[in-house]
């Protein structure tokens, strides 16, 4: 429904054309987190003194990581490092990825 709202208001306002975001969101219930995003905004766990990336980038540059053409110390630098490959309200559909892991006492995430 987001990604709808956005996706007809670009559409329906010329200056807006184009327009897009990105999103993360956490639901954390009964010991379970379950994360969702979309783009290049990060979630992380922190865990035993551990901060953890769990997700990846939807980005050329990462894209370009898995692919082997870049190593992670090159895409820290690289001109186009902030090109998205999906975003909220861009397309008529997005597809977001969800995740879930286990909550455990101390666990905090950072969206």
């Amino acid at each position: 429904q987001a990604n709808r709202s956005v996706y007809e208001k670009a559409r329906g306002t010329p200056s807006l054309s184009g327009m897009g975001t990105t999103v993360v969101c956490a639901l954390v219930r009964g010991g379970l987190a379950q994360y969702v995003h979309v783009g290049d905004s990060r979630i992380y766990l922190f865990r035993n003194n551990k901060l953890l990336q769990l997700t990846k980038d939807h980005s050329m540059v990462q894209e370009m990581v898995e692919q082997g053409a870049l190593t992670e110390e090159e895409a820290q630098n690289h001109p186009r490092k902030n090109l998205i490959t999906r975003a909220v309200g861009t397309e008529k559909q997005v597809a977001a990825d969800v995740f879930s892991l286990t909550a455990e006492p101390g666990d905090c995430l950072l969206l």
